[in-house]
């Protein structure tokens, strides 16, 4: 029962901490110290009313994935480390959610508005996608061309197999015809031979030897 106890208030201890750190959670997008109200996805950053506006009216933004900072929070107890390290060497503060094409290389928001500015850029999900898109196809080529080897494989196995079986069977057949002949070869010099002995024979008759 006093574990149970123990527990439920440690339970209670860190929610009353998780709401103090939701309510105290104070903008990253701009220099006004102003609550965050939203998180950006894409942005991986916590907004304030204010900003979620501008995001909402720039080009650069306005398709950027809002979430309310409940829902943030959630996320963030949820992300991988992998996930973590997609952030900015440049920006700490920046996740790398754009990709330029121009360069061939992830970007934050910070480094393709100042070093890639005129650089032609996209969505890094899109870029993901479109990366997934081409490494399932790679895969499924990979698995074929796997598919393909292995049966000309089993056909090289084949023909060999076969040639063995053949060259066994040719073998065996000089071998039966050489022996056949050197039978027959045998037979004949020993019909010579009766034939020879018996006209010796006669001859011997008819001169009364």
């Amino acid at each position: 029962m006093d574990q149970f106890l123990i527990e439920l208030s440690e339970a209670k201890e860190t929610q009353a901490s998780s709401d103090v750190d939701a309510k105290t959670i104070k903008c990253t997008n701009c220099t006004d110290d102003a609550p965050a109200t939203s998180s950006c996805v894409e942005c991986a950053e916590y907004i304030c009313e204010s900003c979620v506006q501008a995001h909402q009216r720039l080009k650069f933004t306005r398709n950027h994935t809002i979430n309310t900072k409940e829902e943030a929070l959630i996320d963030d107890k949820t992300t991988t480390n992998d996930e973590k390290m997609l952030m900015c060497h440049v920006h700490p503060q920046e996740k790398l959610s754009l990709f330029c094409e121009t360069c061939d290389i992830s970007t934050c928001r910070d480094c393709q508005l100042v070093d890639h500015r005129y650089h032609k850029y996209k969505d890094a999900n899109e870029t993901r996608a479109t990366l997934k898109l081409l490494l399932n196809e790679l895969t499924y080529k990979r698995d074929l061309l796997n598919s393909e080897i292995k049966a000309i494989d089993e056909r090289e196995k084949l023909i060999a197999d076969g040639k063995e079986k053949l060259v066994t069977k040719i073998t065996n057949m000089v071998v039966r015809i050489t022996n056949t002949v050197y039978m027959r070869g045998k037979q004949l010099e020993m019909r010579l031979s009766e034939v020879c002995d018996g006209e010796s024979l006669d001859q011997c008759n008819d001169r009364s030897c």
